[in-house]
């Protein structure tokens, strides 16, 4: 075959090619928006605010109420307070192979008090807010009865706990512990 015959024969292969590839797209037209048919479409992002949007509401949280009677005193360091019925767990060495929902759902707290009368755990878990820490009451049944214990946290580090425990021994009279959580 002769150089003239080869290259007659790659021209018309180039052009048969090209009217393979490019023939349909030409024959079906343009897209609507020039993206695959196979792409996700993203919906744009919800308005934060504007005339169809109500604002949340958010109920208030429960109030203890005492029925008429004077606001009990708040509680002081006691035998009572000391929360001795608490139950320490030792911290998992490293690599110790913890299961994996004790490493992540599981923290340290300072434990201010552990107190029998439930008026009273509120008050005082109000007064710790009011000095500017995160506390709550964790109702307990143990063999003396219903305890409620007054804490303070939960931090993730125990050294963080440990800090709230100095900062507590600061602002207040109380002596806490700090103890694993939950």
């Amino acid at each position: 075959m002769d150089d003239g015959a080869k290259h007659r024969l790659v021209g018309a292969l180039v052009i048969v090619a090209l009217a393979v590839i490019f023939l349909p797209m030409i024959l079906e037209g343009p897209r609507d928006s020039g993206e695959p048919a196979t792409a996700w479409r993203v919906p744009p992002p919800p308005a934060l605010n504007g005339p169809d949007r109500e604002p949340l509401e958010l109920p208030l949280p429960a109030r203890q109420e005492n029925s008429g009677e004077p606001v009990p005193p708040l509680p002081t360091a006691g035998p009572e307070t000391t929360g001795s019925d608490a139950e320490t767990k030792p911290e998992p060495e490293p690599g110790a192979g913890a299961p994996v929902e004790d490493t992540v759902l599981s923290g340290w707290v300072v434990q201010v008090a552990s107190l029998g009368n439930k008026p009273n755990a509120y008050v005082l878990r109000d007064r710790l807010r009011g000095l500017g820490f995160t506390s709550f009451v964790e109702p307990v049944n143990t063999e003396k009865g219903e305890l409620y214990r007054v804490r303070i946290g939960p931090e993730i580090q125990r050294e963080n706990a440990e800090k709230l425990l100095e900062k507590l021994r600061q602002a207040t009279e109380f002596q806490g512990m700090v103890t694993h959580y939950p």
